[in-house]
C-alpha cells in the first residue's frame, strides 16, 4: 500500500494514497460482506421479535400476573442464545465465502509466481497460464502469456 507524507504537519501522519489497490477484488467482497451483514441484522432482529412475542403470549395466557422486568428476565437467555447462534452462523458463512474469495486470488497469484520463478531460472514455460473462470488477474495473466508467446516464438 503506497501512503504520502503528509506537507506541513507532523511527520508521523500519512495520508492513504491507492487504499483501494485492485477495485473489483474490494468492491466484490465488500458487497459479500454487507449482505451477510445485513442479513444477519435482520435475522436477529427477527429473532428478538419472535422471542419478546413469544414471552408477551405465554404470559397473557397465564392467570397469574408478572411484572415486566420478570418478563424479560425470563427470556433474557433465550435471547442471548438465539442471538449467539445468529452470530455465530453469520461467522461461519463470513469465512466460508472469504476462503472461496480468497481461493479466486492466491490461486492466480501462485501460478503466476511458478511462471516467474520458471522464467528467472532461465527457463521458458511451454504451457500458458491457466485460469478458472472467474478467477482473479486474468489481464496480468493474459499479458504474462503474451510475454510468454513473444519469447517463445524467438
Amino acid at each position: 500500500m503506497k501512503y504520502q507524507m503528509r506537507k506541513g504537519n507532523n511527520p508521523e501522519s500519512r495520508s492513504y494514497s491507492h487504499l483501494f489497490i485492485y477495485k473489483p477484488i474490494q468492491r466484490q467482497y465488500f458487497i459479500w460482506m454487507a449482505v451477510i451483514t445485513i442479513v444477519a441484522a435482520f435475522v436477529i432482529s427477527f429473532v428478538v421479535h419472535q422471542t419478546v412475542r413469544s414471552a408477551l403470549s405465554h404470559e397473557i395466557a397465564r392467570t397469574t400476573k408478572l411484572s415486566v422486568i420478570e418478563i424479560l428476565n425470563g427470556m433474557e437467555y433465550d435471547l442471548l442464545i438465539n442471538i449467539f447462534v445468529v452470530l455465530f452462523i453469520a461467522v461461519i458463512v463470513s469465512a466460508i465465502i472469504s476462503v472461496f474469495f480468497l481461493h479466486r486470488i492466491v490461486g492466480p497469484i501462485y501460478r503466476i509466481q511458478e511462471t516467474l520463478k520458471k522464467m528467472a531460472d532461465g527457463q521458458i514455460p511451454d504451457k500458458d497460464i491457466k485460469l478458472r473462470p472467474g478467477d482473479f488477474f486474468s489481464e496480468l495473466a493474459a499479458e504474462l502469456n503474451r510475454a510468454l508467446a513473444r519469447y517463445r516464438s524467438k
